[in-house]
């Protein structure tokens, strides 16, 4: 329960550092209170959701029967320490590249990872608007994997994993910063921006969280243009075409929260485009 409330009052700082950031160079100049609000009550529910379905996972799985692909020895120097840490970072952001294509290309994950894509305001608290479902998703298709095929000690791997969960923060950021030269290392605020896209020619690119490596070896990364900030968001489609019936909880319960603000009025399972992308 301590460990718990701490990792809430670290992630809380960080968020209050980063939206203060925003203010100073903003892609946009105002965006709605009320968007904001409901991701950031999302974000409590997904954390909840997440630490409750690693407890529960970790107390029912029983040894695998293989050794893992790596062994990493604990180490003592801060070299060491700070080597197994990138590796870490590495390591989740792999898998969690290739479930975010997954997510965009199997029609049932695209519904739900659909409601990311609706923000039409990007900003520091987009990075946690995610389904329940999706939430809990990633534990055993990207923090089981990193678990159990690697050997890594516990301290680096729980500060690497949670490393990994707060970081895509900076890159949904609304900030107009352009990384430069850098821009092929780590996922900024305008690469990922193009993610998010509403332009048809950025869908389907810069799907890594962290480092654009994955992008660039499997073929979907896309640099932005020198002062490319695209507006993001999908177009809306009518309510028969995209209904689905997790959505009418939250239009029910924490939408209510969203209603003043630009996006719209219906629930945000079926705010999307018809097609994935």
């Amino acid at each position: 329960m301590q460990a718990t409330l701490e990792n809430y009052q670290y992630a809380l700082t960080v968020f209050a550092c980063l939206f203060v950031l925003e203010r100073m160079r903003p892609v946009e100049d105002k965006q709605p209170f009320a968007g904001i609000v409901f991701n950031l009550i999302i974000a409590v529910i997904l954390t909840a959701l997440t630490q409750m379905t690693m407890r529960v996972l970790g107390s029912v799985l029983p040894p695998l029967p293989f050794h893992p692909l790596l062994t990493v020895a604990p180490q003592t120097t801060w070299q060491g320490k700070l080597g197994c840490e990138i590796l870490v970072l590495f390591l989740y952001d792999f898998f969690a590249y290739w479930l975010h294509r997954i997510e965009h290309s199997l029609p049932l994950l695209w519904r739900m990872h659909k409601l990311h894509h609706a923000e039409e305001h990007m900003n520091v608290t987009t990075t946690n608007r995610h389904h329940p479902l999706e939430s809990i998703l990633r534990v055993p298709f990207v923090m089981l994997p990193l678990v159990t095929l690697f050997d890594i000690p516990f301290a680096p791997l729980a500060f690497g994993i949670s490393l990994g969960m707060l970081l895509p923060s900076f890159s949904h950021m609304n900030l107009r910063l352009e990384l430069g030269r850098f821009t092929p290392m780590v996922i900024g605020p305008q690469l990922h921006r193009l993610h998010h896209s509403l332009e048809e020619k950025h869908f389907n690119k810069n799907f890594a969280n962290i480092f654009p490596l994955w992008d660039i070896l499997f073929g979907t990364y896309l640099a932005p243009e020198k002062g490319e900030f695209p507006p993001t968001g999908l177009q809306p489609v009518s309510r028969n075409q995209e209904q689905f019936v997790s959505g009418y909880f939250f239009s029910e319960t924490l939408g209510r929260v969203r209603r003043k603000s630009v996006i719209s009025e219906s629930s945000f399972f079926e705010t999307g485009t018809g097609g994935m992308r």
